[in-house]
């Protein structure tokens, strides 16, 4: 989990639970915003993330913005599998091609106290 700002999360291949402490501890830090971003195979991870959140500490807070989007990266080497022993073999391609990965941006944003349910006001 790479933090490139104090309210940016990048969403990669730990476990969800790890994201979720880690937003948490951000909330008693004071933030007001949280952006999640993932790419490829994670995003699926995010849009989890983000509700196992909002549902747990997130309590109140609301989905600011949803953003979608495609980069193109370029592949330079090429990953397989050695069959006999699992091992991963990476290998440099002659001719390095590009590749649409699909993104996601997740903002989370503080709700005022307008926008509290009757629920959240009990806390205050």
């Amino acid at each position: 989990m790479i933090n490139i700002n104090n309210n940016v999360v990048l969403v990669g291949k730990k476990p969800s639970a790890t994201y979720v402490l880690y937003i948490s501890k951000m909330i008693n830090d004071g933030t007001d915003e949280i952006v999640l971003k993932a790419r490829g195979r994670a995003i699926c991870r995010a849009v989890d993330i983000e509700e196992m959140s909002r549902r747990g500490v997130l309590s109140g807070w609301d989905v600011g913005s949803v953003k979608f989007g495609t980069e193109e990266k370029e592949i330079t080497e090429r990953r397989t599998r050695d069959p006999t022993s699992g091992e991963t073999i990476y290998s440099t391609l002659k001719e390095p091609f590009q590749k649409n990965v699909s993104t996601i941006e997740i903002t989370l944003v503080k709700k005022t106290n307008e926008g509290l349910k009757k629920s959240s006001l009990k806390s205050i």
